[in-house]
């Protein structure tokens, strides 16, 4: 994968789920509060198209981990299939992100952290 279609990768996962920043109280329970939550997140936390492939993977898994994470909130109040399909989304971020990081990583080593711009 190329960095620009890494970085293309990464926006489009972005878009499509929508991350957050602040306390799961401030959102309303549902499928928009979980999108607005993780537009929220890839604001504050946003992709830099100058990262090299090595940052781009490390965002990826960052995204896909702290997506995880934010999704959790929700699971009472998201359908099985909304709730299924992004939850394979960010898993399926995650560990692209992570696998692919630590080959291209001179130690084999990555963490699920933002890369900084």
């Amino acid at each position: 994968m190329t960095k620009k279609s890494t970085v293309l990768a990464c926006l489009t996962l972005a878009a499509t789920l929508s991350l957050p920043s602040s306390a799961f109280a401030d959102y309303e329970c549902s499928f928009t509060g979980f999108n607005e939550q993780m537009g929220d997140f890839t604001t504050q936390y946003p992709v830099n198209s100058d990262w090299g492939v090595r940052a781009s993977y490390q965002y990826a898994y960052f995204l896909g981990a702290e997506g995880l994470k934010i999704l959790q909130n929700y699971r009472s109040c998201l359908s099985d299939a909304d709730f299924a399909a992004n939850y394979q989304a960010l898993v399926n971020s995650r560990d692209t992100g992570r696998d692919s990081c630590a080959k291209v990583s001179s130690d084999g080593a990555c963490s699920p952290t933002y890369p900084g711009n």
